[in-house]
């Protein structure tokens, strides 16, 4: 069996949506936490930034939590206001598996969530 790299990395990436990317009206900031609080990205950058990064080190089997939000101001039937969009997914690298996706028993491994106020 091969070894996967040393710390386990796990590359990710998010992409805010075409449809919501139409009524941004301006740039976005947003924020990422993982690894029991080890993790923290931040940027601020334009709506359609695919935002990516690399996340190490892990211990393999182990599961782990990847959660971030982005905020924008858009404009809504002419009517101005803040998007919100956030995601939270769980995850564990195995090496001796391709299934890398997993989650606590009764959670869902992957959660997204948007909400748009005036």
């Amino acid at each position: 069996m091969k070894h996967p790299l040393k710390g386990y990395p796990m590359p990710w990436s998010f992409k805010i949506a075409p449809a919501l990317q139409a009524i941004a009206t301006g740039r976005m900031a947003c924020t990422a936490t993982g690894l029991n609080g080890h993790y923290h990205d931040r940027h601020v950058v334009p709506v359609s930034y695919l935002w990516h990064s690399t996340v190490k080190p892990h211990r393999a089997k182990k599961v782990y939590n990847l959660s971030g939000t982005c905020t924008f101001p858009v404009r809504v039937g002419g009517r101005p206001g803040t998007a919100y969009v956030g995601f939270s997914f769980y995850y564990a690298i195995d090496p001796s598996s391709r299934n890398r996706v997993t989650a606590p028993e009764g959670a869902p491994a992957l959660k997204t969530t948007v909400r748009i106020s005036h």
